[in-house]
């Protein structure tokens, strides 16, 4: 019997074991399993398939698990299923935009570029990549707010978080300790390469942990958050994104001035200690596209070469049809007669939306962005600081659309909708409106 087998084997019997004992800790085990497998459900020693069967992996099957426990113990207990609650007005009209862009796709599906990632794709695995796996990363976010509104446990989805945050980020140091050399991109293209994921979606995956280690500050989750804010601060290092150092950045800024006393000296003492031992590295990754000598800024070089190969060229693809997109994938179109060489997208996740969706889709996003950032300002939480990270990591690369980097948004955005609370008494009305979920929510409690 080989690892993977075993690993598969060794999973059954602890699952089924713990079923028999307490199935309401079966629900638990399940929710937490979930979050802890998302980040590193793409790892190269994740098994792809189970006794054959290719897509019966070790994620999909838990994420079943918990989807029918928690439903199943809401349907027997006749509880709502809060459908408007998590699926709101700028949520869904955001969904069927994506989901117009990708039928458009498939309608023109023989224009696709057959090559890299695409070379072997057909309707029904395009289907599955681009529909299937973004709305099962999307409903992860439903189920936890289901399973917090049924038990009131956030403290057991903030747990698996931080846990998720500690054997992610150390999975990164190894990979890049197994690839380590004086250039910092043979450990960044190992990390790549194992991980299953950019190394500019590595980075913003980091600094998603990172943030969550800095708004869960409940005494009881000290002995989870302090190792998760070491091991994500190093990952982001490691990542060599400059965008995910930036928004590392900008969120310190935000919300060092929130913390308590002891966690400022705590926080300082942790990352100036990591910065101390990375300063070589940071200092060559941020000086990258400078001129040597002159101190003159490669504005092409600096961007990698993005702004001549890829996003001028998308820009003019753009133009085609700017009101309504020309469906997922359209940078593939215009990337094969003009550059000759492949780039699965456009290291940009606005020009992705605006190649995709047009400016009807900018439109979505604005108001997507918009409504959760007043669902963050109106829960205990934090997920408006999400937001800012969100807004931040997607400017030269990372995407807005539900996959493995951003799959954080989604659980916090569920966990948000649990503990929204109610404006202070006698402030008069929100800036901000509050969502009629919110309340609703509070009521079940």
């Amino acid at each position: 019997m080989d690892n993977k087998m075993a690993l598969f084997t060794l999973t059954v019997i602890v699952i089924s074991t713990i079923s028999v004992i307490n199935t309401r800790r079966l629900i638990s085990l399940s929710l937490f399993f979930l979050i802890v497998l998302t980040p590193i459900s793409q790892v190269h020693f994740m098994p792809r398939g189970v006794m054959g069967i290719r897509g019966l992996t070790l994620y999909n099957m838990v994420w079943l698990a918990a989807a029918f426990l928690i439903l199943s113990k809401y349907l027997i207990h006749r509880r709502n299923l809060n459908l408007g609650v998590y699926f709101s007005g700028p949520v869904v009209a955001f969904s069927l935009i994506y989901l117009y862009a990708v039928m458009w796709t498939v309608y023109d599906f023989d224009s696709l570029p057959k090559f890299g990632q695409n070379s072997q794709t057909s309707v029904t695995v395009y289907l599955l990549e681009n529909l299937f796996k973004p709305l099962q990363l999307f409903l992860t976010g439903w189920l936890v707010l289901l399973y917090t509104n049924m038990t009131g446990k956030k403290e057991l989805v903030q747990k698996a978080i931080l846990t998720a945050a500690t054997i992610s980020s150390a999975l990164v140091v190894a990979f890049y300790m197994s690839g380590m050399s004086s250039d910092y991109t043979t450990g960044r293209d190992m990390i790549s390469a194992v991980f299953g994921l950019h190394a500019n979606s590595v980075g913003a995956l980091s600094v998603y942990f990172f943030l969550a280690c800095l708004l869960f500050s409940e005494k009881s989750l000290s002995g989870y958050r302090y190792p998760a804010i070491a091991m994500s601060s190093v990952a982001i290092i490691l990542s060599f994104s400059r965008i995910a150092y930036i928004a590392f950045l900008v969120m310190i800024f935000f919300y060092f001035r929130r913390l308590r006393a002891k966690e400022k000296i705590a926080l300082t003492i942790i990352l100036g200690a990591i910065f101390v031992a990375s300063l070589p590295l940071i200092a060559a990754r941020v000086q990258y596209g400078f001129s040597s000598g002159s101190g003159e800024i490669n504005i092409n070089r600096l961007s990698a070469t993005r702004v001549e190969r890829i996003w001028a060229p998308a820009i003019k693809q753009a133009t085609k049809h700017p009101f309504i997109g020309n469906g997922t994938d359209s940078w593939l179109k215009q990337n094969l007669f003009t550059n000759k060489y492949y780039v699965g997208n456009p290291h940009s996740a606005y020009l992705i939306i605006l190649l995709d969706m047009g400016v009807l889709g900018l439109f979505a996003l604005f108001f997507l962005l918009k409504y959760f950032y007043g669902i963050g300002e109106n829960s205990a939480i934090g997920f408006h600081y999400y937001v800012l990270a969100f807004i931040v990591l997607t400017l030269t690369g990372h995407s807005f659309y539900p996959y493995l980097a951003n799959y954080l948004v989604w659980i916090v955005y569920g966990l948000s909708l649990h503990s929204a609370k109610p404006p202070a008494p006698g402030r008069g009305r929100s800036k901000v409106r509050k969502p009629k979920s919110a309340v609703y929510i509070q009521g079940q409690e």
